[in-house]
């Protein structure tokens, strides 16, 4: 609606059921030719509190992680 361009994809660990999957998604106003996964994040979010004690959610985040 905003005439962006996205690009969004996971990444699996372990392929079993109720493993932590974690996914990435980039939005800009131009073309996004990279594609690996997200190391400097703009946002974080953590869809179910106990991820927080399995996955370093904040890896990337900077000394600022609660405020990512």
């Amino acid at each position: 609606m905003e005439d962006r361009h996205t690009q969004a994809f996971p990444s699996f660990g372990s392929e079993r059921t109720g493993a932590p999957v974690v996914s990435f998604c980039r939005i800009d106003d131009w073309p996004i030719q990279v594609r690996e996964p997200v190391t400097r994040p703009d946002a974080l979010l953590v869809q179910h509190p106990t991820l927080l004690h399995q996955v370093n959610s904040s890896k990337g985040c900077g000394p600022a992680a609660d405020q990512c």
